[in-house]
């Protein structure tokens, strides 16, 4: 392997001498850098439905519509996703997921721009041109979601273990205490 030149075998965090688990500073580094990651795209998809709760005062229906179908995409599709990821290249997956995640996140900022003209206590269930505009932030919203999953599978799997290098007190430790906080916050949040 070149100098400088990484590929899907290298080591994402530098070890200490000997194997040992990665130092302190290099996990709080890697936490938060997770932590912005998850941030930024739960933030966008947090706020589409308070957007369109503020275009259509009247009724939740269209935030209630747009969350349930990107939550029910990902449920659907997350195991044909994962299988997917299993049999591909990890960085080819998440530089992907990257792009269709931050390309999602454009486009249905420009669905959501073009429903401002529709603004009403009540959605214009009868006009084309609105269902359109909105089952396209629907498909939209619910690829970018997909991504982001797509995204957290390759980049999580077997990460753990790997910076962990096998020390069970370890797993036992500093990272079964962080992952239980984090998955505590993540699963009653989102």
């Amino acid at each position: 392997m070149q100098e400088g030149h990484l590929d899907e075998s290298s080591p994402l965090l530098p070890t200490a001498k000997g194997g040992a688990p990665v130092p302190a500073k290099h996990m709080y580094l890697l936490y938060l850098c997770h932590l912005l990651s998850c941030w930024g795209d739960q933030t966008w998809y947090f706020a589409v439905p308070i957007l369109l709760t503020l275009l259509f005062s009247g009724t939740i229906l269209p935030a209630s519509v747009f969350s349930f179908s990107t939550c029910l995409a990902c449920i659907l599709f997350s195991p044909t996703t994962g299988r997917w990821i299993d049999e591909k290249d990890r960085q080819s997956i998440v530089t992907l997921a990257l792009l269709l995640q931050n390309g999602s996140v454009i486009i249905c900022c420009g669905f959501v721009y073009l429903l401002l003209p529709y603004q009403a206590a009540e959605p214009p269930s009868d006009d084309l041109m609105f269902l359109l505009i909105f089952g396209g932030l629907i498909l939209v919203g619910a690829t970018g979601a997909l991504a982001g999953s797509m995204g957290d599978i390759a980049v999580s799997r077997d990460w753990v273990v790997v910076l962990s290098h096998g020390d069970a007190s370890f797993l036992a430790g500093e990272l079964n205490i962080f992952f239980y906080f984090y998955f505590s916050f993540y699963y009653y949040y989102y």
